[in-house]
């Protein structure tokens, strides 16, 4: 290299998809051989036309019969390179966080403390994961619900949902799912009186008919219906593993929606069954001493038989 190079004309080389893979090869060390070549997919013309543009730059250097980075090379991977792909895999967390610097209804000191707890909560780094295509912001409460309504009807096999709010509409979306065939799990987060658990143990307790006390029995002992209880940091569901969608919570007031994210994505999805299943394990069973085995009977109709 005889001149100095000039940024743009960095920005500019690297700017091409197959300068920048190479660049990213150089990393490990190139092998000019036609083998290596070959692995790359690319054709000869384009493997040493990039790759003396970037000896030129002063990006890559040939040494020991293999193409590295040089010093500079080097350089602008982990100063320029690696911290902007890092800005550009956290997209969507840097979207919402421009939603939230543009709601005007909240005041400044407050917004900019928002920003700054959000950004750290572990619901907020599941955006990170999401790709800008399948993502969906819901700004409000009652488009939660609806879409959570909606979840429980599409749903095919198993759903996943682990809620901090009491909805009759959404429960008995699940109850009916049961006489479907599918699989049911629920982490109740509720912090209320009266929940999803509370109304089903009433109903054991003091059941208001025969049909609805071995219905809601049948559902219990099925083997397809899991139900714990367990304060949650937050509400999500996952259907059929590819749909899911979860709460973002205010954190400078607890327990209070701000808002939700919904995505077709298996990663993600997956990650929220993991997590599911880690807050199952510390989550209380309230239902113990009401199962019975199948067959069993209860003394509460036996007189009427």
């Amino acid at each position: 290299m005889s001149n100095k190079p000039k940024v743009e004309e960095i920005f500019k080389v690297l700017g091409d998809d197959v300068s920048l893979r190479l660049f990213r090869l150089a990393s490990i060390g190139i092998d000019s051989t036609p083998e290596f070549m070959q692995k790359t997919g690319m054709t000869r013309k384009q493997f040493y036309t990039r790759l003396q543009k970037l000896v030129k730059l002063g990006l890559v250097q040939k040494k020991h019969g293999a193409y590295t980075l040089t010093t500079l090379g080097t350089v602008v991977q982990n100063i320029q390179l690696k911290p902007l792909e890092e800005l550009v895999d956290n997209y969507w967390k840097l979207q919402a966080i421009e939603m939230l610097k543009s709601a005007n209804k909240i005041p400044d000191e407050e917004r900019n403390r928002l920003i700054e707890s959000i950004a750290k909560s572990e619901e907020f780094n599941l955006l990170s994961y999401v790709s800008p295509s399948k993502i969906k912001i819901i700004n409000t409460y009652d488009e939660l619900l609806k879409q959570l309504s909606k979840y429980t009807q599409m749903v095919k096999k198993e759903i996943y949902i682990a809620s901090r709010y009491h909805d009759p509409v959404i429960e008995k979306n699940i109850l009916d799912k049961f006489q479907e065939g599918i699989t049911l799990y629920v982490l109740d987060g509720s912090p209320g009186k009266v929940n999803f658990t509370t109304e089903l143990r009433a109903i054991l307790l003091n059941p208001p008919d025969k049909e609805t006390y071995e219905y809601c029995l049948a559902v219990l002992n099925s083997g397809r219906v899991h139900v714990r209880n367990r304060s949650l940091p937050f509400s999500f569901a996952v259907v059929d593993g590819t749909y899911a969608g979860f709460e973002i919570m205010n954190p400078l007031t607890p327990n209070e929606f701000l808002f939700a994210v919904e995505v077709k994505d298996e990663k993600i999805s997956q990650k929220l069954i993991d997590y599911f299943n880690e807050l199952w394990k510390t989550a209380e069973d309230p239902f113990p001493s009401m199962k019975l085995l199948p067959g069993a009977k209860s003394n509460l109709f036996d007189a009427a038989d």
